[in-house]
């Protein structure tokens, strides 16, 4: 069984189950403002990972930025011909000799 701190010309007495003291009261108090802290911490870091994010994402077709300041190893290459393959493989045709010098 715990006491409860006694003042001056008091007498110290039993706490009973269930009933919390002044000191567990005020802990817990510094550990909800510590929690509070946190959070608007990590409120403030998560504007700043968004913010990041969001410049991350900016190359030249999505801001004002000259194409010179794109990476280029980051950009898919553009396909610049319209032509499609034929589907027909390159070179003699079958059954014919080949013409190479011997």
């Amino acid at each position: 069984m715990t006491l409860d701190a006694a003042g001056p010309g008091r007498r110290a007495r039993p706490l009973r189950a269930g009933r919390p003291d002044n000191y567990g009261l005020a802990a817990r108090d510094a550990q909800l403002e510590a929690a509070q802290a946190k959070l608007a911490v990590l409120a403030v870091l998560a504007e700043q990972i968004e913010y990041l994010r969001r410049r991350l994402g900016k190359d030249s077709s999505t801001s004002s930025k000259p194409p010179s300041s794109d990476n280029p190893y980051t950009k898919e290459p553009t396909d610049r011909s319209l032509r499609s393959r034929s589907g027909r493989n390159p070179g003699k045709q079958p059954g014919t000799p080949s013409s190479t010098l011997r």
